[in-house]
């Protein structure tokens, strides 16, 4: 008969039980991964709702609080300061909502006297909807501003430019074809394509980029039901052309590098311009040149609203 097997040494009994915690540490580390991701992925998917901290009042400027639906049928908050029959539709970043371009629609309107429409997209702000999309569903928003628009008969439709921020700007420009219905768009502070916004988005949360520039886009997907690739601007834009288009970005932005503007523009066709503002961070343009700023936009419109 064999002989029986004495207790494990101690050694082996170390082993093992060195197994077992490390074991355990790693489906520990798994499981804070898996909760920072999906932490992350909420807060782009499930934008927490800001309020508009000043209406168009508080600057002086009458306006209309309007509502029309997008063309998937969500109701949308807007305000419409009624000027000349040309209009600049203004489109907010992510997170954010139509108080976040009211300076931009005071200097429109007050100094070339443009009618100016301001919305919340969906989810954000006033308005109906509880995914943001990045661009890809919020096109549908902006489907919706033309319709209303058109309703409206002291507007000449064939003059109406639009002027987005970040997301905004890359929804518009995620239009396509459908975008020629603008006379112009000015695009400040697109991302060229999903995929690389949210594989930075470890600067945005402030997490190590190695694995959450791989486990983000995948919860983001598993939230959303898309995935990142779906939501390139950088695929869409050349189909604008022949509507004129004004980049600008800030030299700074470590968000949205300045290699995407450059890469929408060089994919972009007809009549196009790029202005690189130097010293400015994520949306940053109107702030740290705003004099420029205002005559570079104002200029663009004139050329293409006139």
């Amino acid at each position: 008969m064999p002989a029986a097997s004495g207790p494990p040494s101690r050694r082996t009994r170390a082993l093992r039980l060195g197994g077992v915690a490390a074991a355990t540490g790693l489906v520990g580390l798994a499981f804070q991964l898996g909760v920072f991701s999906l932490q992350a992925a909420r807060q782009v998917v499930f934008p927490a709702r800001t309020l508009h901290e000043r209406t168009p009042a508080q600057v002086g400027l009458p306006y209309e609080s309007v509502s029309f639906p997008s063309s998937d049928g969500l109701m949308l908050s807007g305000w419409f300061l009624k000027g000349s029959p040309a209009t600049v539709l203004l489109t907010h970043g992510h997170g954010s909502n139509k108080g976040q371009l009211l300076d931009t629609a005071e200097f429109l309107h007050r100094q070339a006297g443009y009618s100016v429409l301001m919305f919340d997209f969906r989810a954000s702000g006033e308005s109906e909807g509880e995914q943001s999309t990045l661009g890809f569903h919020e096109a549908k928003d902006i489907a919706g501003t033309l319709h209303y628009l058109r309703q409206r008969p002291e507007l000449d439709s064939t003059r109406t430019g639009a002027l987005g921020v970040s997301m905004g700007a890359a929804a518009l420009l995620m239009l396509g074809a459908d975008g020629r219905r603008f006379a112009g768009i000015v695009a400040d502070s697109a991302f060229s394509n999903g995929d690389a916004l949210v594989g930075r988005l470890d600067r945005w949360f402030n997490l190590p980029r190695w694995p959450f520039s791989v486990t983000v886009p995948l919860a983001v997907q598993y939230y959303s039901g898309l995935a990142p690739r779906d939501v390139a601007p950088l695929d869409h834009v050349g189909k604008l052309a022949p509507t004129p288009l004004l980049v600008i970005h800030g030299e700074l932005d470590r968000g949205i590098p300045a290699e995407d503007a450059r890469a929408i523009f060089a994919a972009a066709g007809g009549s196009k311009d790029l202005w690189m503002v130097e010293g400015a961070g994520h949306g940053q343009g109107i702030v740290i040149a705003r004099s420029e700023y205002i005559e570079r936009v104002l200029a663009f419109f004139a050329k293409t609203l006139r």
